[in-house]
């Protein structure tokens, strides 16, 4: 079964043993065809990449010992697996630690030095039959249908709360209300991963059965694809942890009207996540997930725009913390881009005692400002804000030539911030002669 990976193997008593081949033999005629009867016990192929893995099964282990379920991988020293309570390392030649049994009911992470198939063989669970339990907060759940699904259809048994959360190693998606549905990154579920599912209560819940495959009547929510993006890529199996960020991007506080941007997330200038936006209720969301290795990683924000075709660098960043969920479909995160400020008016200069006053009407969105000065007006204009002190919409220095021209632009970037984020206003020049 090429959709979910899993073989099935041929009864072959039915023939009274192996076929064996002879040259130019006929077995079967279209009215009289064979017929091939499988045995109960399934092979599941599951990939593992070097790396980080989140996978679980839907084959019934027995026996269920670490040891025997991953028989079939060439682990290297210290390669590691863990659920949610316990883990284990490779070490001379078998797994130890404080996890001895693997259970269809949970998901693993699995750390391997190179990629490998996990071959698992026995009889398929029923996923009518067999519960998921699941407890306040986090729960790391297994998927046991041998099917893909839609997340809408596979938790449709479920008792789902607004603010319910799902995600698998590289999406994610919240439970709105029982029109909107499950919505996000993540779409489907399918066979041979692993879900961590955050719960606002206690159940537990089956999967339906695979023959109750269907389309659900939740409306389709599909990402916007754009032209000519930047290559903004990630390896998710290169990182052990995910955050995930629901945010839509706003210009000066106002949300974008179009959904042609493309929202990254970069510690330093190493990309840890990008999605473009999906369109829910009129509202253009980003529904990031991020990737780290590390606790209290700074992460900071970057959009491309496709129309204006350049990389804005919003002020926004993050401190990482692994699971974090941060905004939401109901209350997004902001992701602000601070356009062209007004140019500061009204600008007056005096002098008096030796120094020299500069002051301006304050410009709407402003966070500070910063004053040029040249001695000549066609020459090039320094930045002096340093040499002064500000006082709000006022700044004052010590008035040291004879002739000075000076101007004054808004800007975004706070005050005791580094460079680098701010956008500038138009400049407003003034002349000072002594």
């Amino acid at each position: 079964n090429s959709e979910n990976k899993e073989y099935y193997q041929i009864d072959h008593s039915v023939f009274g043993g192996t076929l064996m081949y002879l040259a130019n033999e006929v077995y079967g005629t279209p009215m009289t065809p064979i017929s091939l009867a499988t045995v109960t016990d399934m092979i599941q192929d599951i990939p593992l990449t070097a790396g980080w893995t989140w996978f679980s099964t839907n084959i019934d282990l027995d026996p269920n010992t670490i040891n025997d379920v991953l028989v079939s991988l060439n682990p290297a020293e210290d390669d590691f697996i863990k659920n949610q309570d316990a883990y284990a390392q490779y070490f001379a030649d078998e797994w130890v630690g404080t996890l001895g049994v693997i259970r269809n009911s949970s998901m693993y992470k699995i750390n391997l030095a190179e990629a490998q198939i996990l071959e698992i063989i026995g009889e398929l669970k029923d996923p009518e039959l067999y519960s998921i339990s699941y407890n306040t907060g986090w729960n790391w759940i297994s998927y046991i249908p041998h099917i893909s699904m839609s997340v809408n259809q596979a938790m449709s048994e479920r008792t789902n709360t607004t603010g319910d959360f799902i995600k698998n190693q590289s999406g994610y998606a919240f439970y709105v209300d029982a029109f909107t549905g499950w919505i996000g990154s993540l779409r489907f579920m399918n066979p041979g991963e692993g879900f961590m599912l955050y719960s606002s209560a206690t159940g537990s819940f089956n999967y339906p059965g695979y023959q109750i495959r269907y389309d659900d009547d939740y409306p389709e929510y599909e990402p916007i694809v754009l032209r000519d993006a930047p290559v903004w890529s990630v390896n998710p199996q290169s990182y052990e942890y995910t955050a995930s960020v629901t945010a839509e991007i706003q210009i000066n506080g106002n949300p974008t009207a179009s959904g042609n941007y493309m929202l990254g997330a970069f510690a330093g200038e190493e990309c840890r996540g990008s999605v473009t936006p999906i369109n829910v209720g009129g509202t253009w969301m980003y529904f990031l997930t991020v990737f780290s290795n590390t606790q209290n990683e700074e992460i900071e924000f970057r959009i491309y725009d496709e129309d204006a075709d350049e990389i804005l660098n919003p002020s926004n960043s993050f401190t990482f913390n692994n699971d974090l969920v941060m905004g939401s479909p109901s209350n997004p995160y902001s992701v602000n881009i601070l356009g062209t400020l007004s140019t500061p008016q009204n600008v007056t200069i005096q002098i008096a005692a030796g120094e020299v006053q500069i002051s301006w009407d304050l410009v709407t969105s402003a966070d500070s400002y910063k004053v040029f000065a040249s001695d000549d007006p066609y020459g090039t204009f320094i930045d002096i804000s340093n040499s002064g002190t500000f006082d709000n919409n006022r700044w004052t220095a010590a008035a040291t030539e004879e002739r000075r021209f000076y101007y004054v632009k808004a800007s975004t970037e706070p005050t005791g911030r580094s460079a680098g984020k701010q956008g500038f206003s138009d400049k407003n020049r003034i002349e000072r002669r002594q």
